[in-house]
């Protein structure tokens, strides 16, 4: 989903300026500075908008419909696509920023970037159960007798899953 900032150049600047621009940004991203008249911004930034809503939306109706399946036919395949398309939603809106500006979220803005590392690492999560289901993989035998890994995430590579990060609780002495 693409972001627009838009702000307006001070009427007394007529001639040649010369404008340094400085953005940092602890995520990737493509930045394209173009001067347009307001009323093209305006146009940009309200396609923008409408964009990101219907992305939004149809990943909500997409849980919610996953939700009401689940419920009418207790079968947990829709309850890990549920999961799958909630997660979907949650790290798309924190990627953008938007799922910050939510409240009950706000509390997730101090960890700024990390806040969406941890929901990309939870869709990931989702999206290794609906592998597990539908490609017949299976977990390691090694994963299942680590009694203290609370978080399995895949890592994929171009040629399918090179390996997992494993987080466990730490060791009491």
């Amino acid at each position: 989903i693409p972001s627009v900032f838009v702000f307006t150049l001070p009427q007394h600047w007529q001639d040649a300026i010369a404008l340094d621009l400085r953005v940092r940004s602890g995520t990737g991203g493509v930045l394209r500075p173009l001067v347009m008249r307001e009323s093209t911004a305006i146009r940009i930034e309200q396609r923008t908008i409408a964009l990101a809503a219907a992305v939004y939306a149809s990943l909500f109706m997409l849980a919610l419909m996953m939700l009401a399946l689940f419920h009418a036919a207790h079968d947990r395949a829709f309850l890990a696509y549920f999961g799958f398309a909630l997660s979907a939603l949650l790290m798309v809106a924190a990627l953008k920023g938007h799922l910050y500006l939510l409240p009950g979220f706000r509390l997730l803005a101090p960890w700024r970037e990390l806040g969406a590392v941890a929901l990309t690492m939870l869709f990931s999560a989702a999206a290794l159960q609906i592998l597990m289901r539908y490609a017949d993989l299976r977990v390691p035998e090694w994963l299942s007798e680590l009694p203290s890994a609370w978080l399995v995430v895949p890592l994929a590579g171009a040629d399918g899953l090179i390996g997992f990060v494993v987080l466990g609780t730490p060791r009491t002495r």
